[in-house]
């Protein structure tokens, strides 16, 4: 009983998402969607095809659990959010303690980090729309004073084991990452860089749900440019209707389609 009321509160919750982000949008891209699957890209933006959610009836028990974690992922994203807004309005609007009144050095250092969360971006010319996690502009080092660095985050939650493919025993930089995550950090990046006229890093902050470890790792700049030729294909194939089935593209990985809400519309075959 439980287990089934949750799921029609997630059904709700996404349909009230849904509703706020994309009604009315449907014929943009979703900057999340990159490096996915083309033809779920086809079929959201191009054809905007919309397909109601699946009963909880009408899923397995492991399908029922990764709706789950994918909530999880997303209450974690708004309290570390949540946390990002609260440090802007301790040190950049003086909502100080006495402790705090005493530590001006400190204090001067961090007032000069501001933090935006949640900010929406379109890229027009690619068709592209979405929506990053952190934004930070900082002005904390002298030099940076009159043109703060700009420093982009993608928050990205991932299970235990999940977490041990990409931080083998012994390492703290990622071994296997997913070359979907580094293509949508920079889509959000080229839509930054054209707002500011900069920027000067990106990074994803990974956090373990099982262990609560939270690690930062960056990706170099030039996956921007990776980020436009992409998404540039991606128009280009689109133009010539629905793209054909090719592991790699379409989907980018086997294990992706029973888990997409197309899949009895597209049909993919068995890889």
């Amino acid at each position: 009983m439980f287990e089934e009321i949750y799921h029609d509160y997630l059904l709700h919750k996404i349909s009230v998402n849904t509703e706020e982000r994309y009604k009315g949008k449907e014929g943009w891209y979703h900057a999340s969607g990159a490096g996915l699957c083309s033809r779920k890209l086809y079929y959201q933006s191009v054809e905007k095809l919309q397909v109601p959610p699946k009963k909880f009836k009408d899923l397995d028990a492991k399908k029922r659990a990764y709706k789950r974690q994918a909530r999880l992922g997303v209450e974690i994203h708004e309290e570390i959010q949540s946390s990002l807004l609260l440090y802007n309005n301790i040190y950049n609007n003086n909502i100080l303690n006495k402790k705090e009144n005493k530590e001006n050095n400190k204090k001067e250092i961090k007032e000069k980090l501001k933090f935006i969360v949640e900010g929406e971006i379109t890229i027009p010319s690619l068709n592209v729309r979405g929506f990053y996690d952190v934004l930070l502009l900082d002005a904390s080092l002298p030099e940076f004073k009159d043109k703060p660095l700009v420093k982009l985050y993608d928050i990205k939650t991932m299970n235990g084991y999940k977490w041990a493919r990409h931080f083998p025993r012994g390492t703290r930089t990622p071994v296997n990452e997913a070359e979907n995550y580094r293509l949508q950090l920079a889509t959000y990046g080229i839509a930054i860089k054209e707002e500011y006229g900069n920027l000067d890093y990106i990074a994803f902050i990974y956090y373990n749900i099982n262990t609560q470890t939270m690690r930062e790792s960056s990706i170099p700049l030039d996956y921007l440019e990776k980020a436009r030729r992409y998404w540039y294909s991606v128009n280009e194939e689109h133009s010539k209707g629905v793209p054909e089935f090719r592991l790699g593209t379409s989907p980018a990985e086997k294990w992706v389609c029973n888990y997409c809400d197309f899949k009895e519309y597209c049909k993919p075959p068995i890889f």
